[in-house]
């Protein structure tokens, strides 16, 4: 299936309908994370793609888009925040240990014998 088809199908739901994820997955036959990254990739392409806890939609003003982009706002400041917590936790496991006068320690497990 191609883009244009989920576009073509999306386009018979302007906003205020909603088409839920369960009926695209009826509809086209394909599980919600390809029909997410299809989603995705016409949204990058500039399709107004709005979407809620309902569903999906076209929008038809500028508005009806706000509920679509709090969401994505609040999603990438959580990925934001996960991404400089995994960096932290990279550099702590790249720093060697120290003891209390700041001797580098041998790595974790290297002392115990098999």
């Amino acid at each position: 299936m191609t883009q244009q088809i989920l576009l073509g199908i999306l386009r018979r739901y302007p906003h205020p309908q909603r088409v839920t994820q369960a009926t695209l997955t009826h509809l086209t036959g394909l599980r919600g994370e390809p029909t997410r990254k299809m989603i995705h990739d016409l949204r990058v392409e500039g399709h107004p793609i709005g979407s809620d806890s309902r569903g999906y939609f076209i929008a038809l003003a500028a508005g009806d888009l706000d509920v679509t982009i709090a969401h994505l706002a609040g999603r990438a400041a959580a990925i934001s925040v996960a991404l400089q917590c995994v960096r932290k936790a990279q550099a702590e496991l790249r720093a060697p240990e120290r003891d209390l006068f700041g001797r580098s320690l041998p790595p974790l497990g290297s002392y115990v014998s098999a």
